[in-house]
């Protein structure tokens, strides 16, 4: 029986390569190549872990934008970075952002 690993394991090249695809793709994919029937939820899960094992989790790349806007403030004095979120169920997401950076000779 197929388990979320597994079905991760063997997602992640293919989502790297078909960025678009959403879980019945991936049903569809592994169905395919393994001969196998899967439930959607468990294809979906395998979808989820193997994007967080491509781009991380989405807590983590969160805080790096605003480690980001850290970094440009302080390596160009006088820049603004405003980052603007809005909350959507229980995650914030970035509703604006704004980067001016001023150079000086």
């Amino acid at each position: 029986m197929a388990t979320q690993g597994w079905c991760a394991d063997r997602l992640a090249d293919w989502l790297k390569k078909n960025p678009k695809k959403g879980a019945s793709d991936c049903k569809e994919k592994l169905e395919g190549d393994y001969g196998i029937q899967l439930k959607y939820s468990k294809a979906w899960l395998g979808m989820k872990i193997a994007l967080e094992q491509i781009h991380g989790k989405y807590e983590d790349n969160f805080l790096l934008l605003f480690n980001w806007a850290s970094q440009i403030e302080k390596v160009s004095p006088g820049s603004c970075v405003q980052i603007e979120l809005e909350r959507i169920g229980d995650k914030k997401h970035v509703q604006e952002d704004f980067c001016c950076s001023l150079t000086m000779s």
